[in-house]
């Protein structure tokens, strides 16, 4: 993704030494969200309004994950004019988070994000865990963060696989439609693409817009994706 443009200044990011610290910071630098930010069990936060992180410390390398996470989101706050949907942007944001430090720079390898390979084998032999994929695509990291421990690991860690999936070209059809939504994404293209999909294709009015999107770039057939998905999710835990 190729932003319209590039930002002068600086994105900004606060890091804490303990959760207390991040926690009054929190309060006082947005109080109208605040709320929402301290549901969040562990790490922190970015602020799209802001394109702000604001984190606490982990250990250095869970640390250098979290920041890499939400440093993606900072980068599409920061340089890109629409939000992009959520099952997109956090599953990209996790390719980020496993990396080696050669000579102090990191070299990503999402392969190896042992975190979320784990917590997607607890999703995929736990039957209530797995998050069918209509809905993982309908729901948003806040959803995701409100609902139970398990539900978030599991959101994330499937969120993860997906974009694997669909960028390891092992359907033609929908690697070429992941990459026109990568060209698409974060411009007023996703909008109106949304819009032509919505009046042209019967019974999807009340589609949420995370799916709308699958729909119009992937493929309308959740059931047949949903499969191979599930192959793929399989084999990666091994």
């Amino acid at each position: 993704m190729r932003p319209p443009a590039e930002r002068p200044e600086r994105l900004i990011t606060y890091l804490f030494e303990t959760r207390g610290e991040w926690d009054r910071f929190t309060r006082a630098f947005v109080p109208q969200r605040a709320d929402m930010y301290l549901r969040i069990r562990e790490g922190g936060y970015m602020d799209y309004p802001t394109a702000t992180t604001v984190a606490y410390d982990l250990t250095r390398d869970r640390t250098l994950a979290l920041l890499a996470h939400e440093g993606w989101h900072q980068y599409l706050a920061g340089h890109f004019p629409e939000p992009v949907v959520a099952w997109l942007d956090e599953g990209l944001a996790c390719q980020w988070e496993a990396f080696d430090l050669k000579d102090g720079r990191p070299v990503f390898k999402s392969r190896q994000n042992l975190f979320r390979r784990n917590n997607l084998r607890d999703a995929l032999t736990s039957p209530d865990r797995w998050i069918p994929l209509k809905r993982l695509v309908e729901m948003n990291a806040g959803q995701a963060v409100a609902e139970t421990g398990a539900t978030t690991r599991s959101y994330y860690a499937q969120v993860w696989a997906l974009i694997m999936f669909l960028k390891e070209g092992r359907n033609a059809s929908y690697t070429q439609g992941f990459a026109k939504l990568l060209a698409d994404a974060g411009t007023r293209r996703t909008a109106v693409a949304v819009s032509g999909y919505r009046l042209t294709m019967p019974g999807s009015e009340g589609l949420s817009t995370g799916e709308t999107v699958f729909r119009h770039y992937i493929t309308p057939d959740l059931d047949a994706f949903e499969k191979e998905f599930l192959a793929f999710s399989r084999v990666l835990v091994k």
